[in-house]
């Protein structure tokens, strides 16, 4: 479990606003399907980007910096799992909501969810097996 009390705070926090980076940042740039910033490229016509664009990419380039940085110090509560889990859980979620086409959104935000899932589950299992341990080693 997290400890949110204290100094670990910060980097929960930071982990956090980074998730949510990422999930906004996802979410708004399928949303915007196909685009171009010029509004042709060198197969012909296609359409303009939306002036708001660029935002969202800063978002999805700055938020997974910032979640590697919430768990790179050694005061940093965050374990791996949570990383893991968060970082592509909030991937999946972004693309799930999104408006792209829904053959493509829920096989690539249903990978993501799946792989995010994964990393909860490896800590389910970790957590039974250091209980396992722990309850082997006081008797």
């Amino acid at each position: 479990m997290v400890r949110v009390a204290g100094k670990g705070a910060p980097w929960v926090a930071l982990l956090v606003v980074a998730l949510l980076m990422e999930a906004v940042g996802v979410n708004q740039l399928l949303s915007g399907g196909e685009c171009s910033s010029t509004g042709y490229t060198r197969f012909g016509p296609a359409p303009e980007c939306p002036s708001h664009t660029g935002w969202y990419v800063a978002l999805v380039a700055l938020g997974l910096p910032l979640a590697i940085c919430s768990g790179a110090s050694t005061r940093s509560p965050i374990e791996a799992w949570q990383f893991f889990g968060g970082l592509f859980g909030a991937i999946g979620l972004g693309a799930l909501t999104s408006t792209a086409p829904t053959a493509f959104r829920l096989i690539f935000g249903g990978a993501f969810v799946v792989l995010g899932g994964l990393g909860w589950l490896l800590w389910k299992v970790k957590r039974g097996e250091d209980a396992a341990l722990a309850s082997t080693s006081s008797t």
